[in-house]
């Protein structure tokens, strides 16, 4: 504690107090350039801009919900993208939802984020400034895109897709014939479209979104900003390794559909081939349909919170998806740890993996269960696809190849305005 005038008085003309107005004036010289960028006179409207001195853009990135990286991949890209952003800019990350789970935020604030729950958004930014606003989402952006640029017309704006919204509901009404499907894709096709044509920028996770996007957006630009997944450790050899794994959110419906048609309809198949296979099924929010399911050659796990052993022990991955959209993160983390994978053209989407090198890709059940068999059995091939996996992974989606896309995005951005 300071008491004003207590060790030195309050004479500025001797004893030591004296220099006080003498540094004032040594200070003044030394830092001048610093100060004439970054000193302001006293004004309330300055408050919030000078509150954090970090260098850089000031970056609001708006979602429904805080990132919960442990129950979904989209969360574990959001999460590096926004710490990807902090050594950018000042970041606010504005919420929609109320959130007041302390463990949620404080990986957030841990990283310098600021956290704003939605309507005290216009209070806390009423004489602040916006930079780059990033929209996560479609329904995120459709709301607050309006918002942004009435309180920030100079601000350039982003909309990250995550997953082209449209594409997944129209694929699953391709599957399925069911009209409400049909109409859900119209409608998100919709707002995507709009969207897509307002905002400065469009980042895409893959390039076949990419493809979309200049389809329902012409004049669109469009970034590809993929997941991004750090390399693990290689795991176990081949032969202190067994059985198969399957990971996933079940609140994402191609997650468990993909499952159900696996355990359906390529499982049995396996199994007449191979009797001692066991499948390991890991996932949040698991719906009681599937936990029937089980058998002795299938363990329903649930939620696992540190699924590391699995990924080190497990002989395949397996990611039989049929329809969806965006990027599988779930494939990338599996690879990250050198467990090949086995799945559909669909799930393979944005990796670049070329079928027998990088992983296997097939759509159909028979060979579907016949690439797991040779996958599971053969030595050789799954040491080329563990080693190139994991390359793939290193090469495409670290977190350093990534930041380069994520910054020169930033920086064209505001070098544009």
């Amino acid at each position: 504690v300071h008491f004003e005038g207590a060790t030195a008085g309050k004479s500025t003309t001797s004893g030591f107090k004296r220099f006080q107005d003498i540094n004032r004036t040594k200070f003044a010289e030394k830092w001048q350039g610093t100060l004439s960028e970054q000193h302001s006179p006293p004004d309330e409207s300055n408050a919030i801009r000078f509150s954090n001195r970090k260098a850089g853009p000031n970056i609001l990135v708006f979602c429904d919900v805080l990132p919960r990286p442990l129950q979904a991949a989209g969360y574990v890209r959001l999460f590096a993208i926004l710490r990807c952003l902090t050594q950018i800019g000042r970041v606010a990350f504005v919420h929609l939802n109320f959130e007041d789970d302390a463990s949620i935020k404080r990986p957030l604030t841990d990283l310098g984020i600021e956290l704003v729950w939605m309507p005290e958004f216009r209070g806390r930014f009423k004489n602040g400034r916006c930079d780059i606003a990033i929209l996560c989402y479609p329904l995120v952006a459709n709301i607050v895109y309006g918002k942004v640029k009435r309180y920030f017309p100079n601000a350039k704006t982003i909309f990250d897709t995550v997953d082209l919204h449209y594409v997944r509901y129209r694929r699953e009404f391709e599957l399925s014939g069911d009209p409400y499907l049909k109409f859900l894709s119209d409608q998100f096709e919709t707002i995507e479209r709009k969207i897509a044509s307002n905002v400065d920028e469009v980042w895409c996770i893959t390039g076949e979104e990419k493809d979309e996007v200049f389809r329902i957006a012409p004049n669109a630009k469009v970034s590809l900003i993929p997941i991004i997944q750090e390399l693990h450790g290689a795991g176990a050899a081949f032969s202190e390794r067994k059985d198969l794994l399957f990971i996933g959110s079940f609140v994402h419906r191609p997650n468990l559909d993909s499952i159900e048609y696996f355990l359906k309809e390529i499982f049995p198949l396996i199994l007449q081939k191979d009797p001692n296979i066991r499948l390991n099924i890991v996932g949040s929010n698991m719906p009681p349909s599937l936990t029937e399911l089980a058998h002795k050659n299938v363990t329903v796990h649930g939620f696992v919170e540190d699924p590391t052993e699995l990924f080190e022990h497990s002989r395949v991955f397996i990611s039989p998806l049929r329809f969806g959209a965006g990027m599988k993160g779930k494939i990338a983390h599996a690879m990250s740890y050198g467990l090949p994978v086995v799945t559909t053209s669909i799930g393979a989407e944005g990796f670049g993996m070329v079928n027998g090198v990088d992983g296997m890709i097939t759509d159909d059940p028979v060979s579907f269960g016949a690439a797991v068999l040779h996958l599971h059995s053969t030595e050789s091939i799954w040491g080329k696809l563990s080693k190139n996996g994991q390359t793939l992974v290193r090469n495409n989606f670290s977190t350093n190849v990534v930041a380069d896309r994520i910054n020169r995005s930033i920086k064209e951005l505001i070098a544009d305005r």
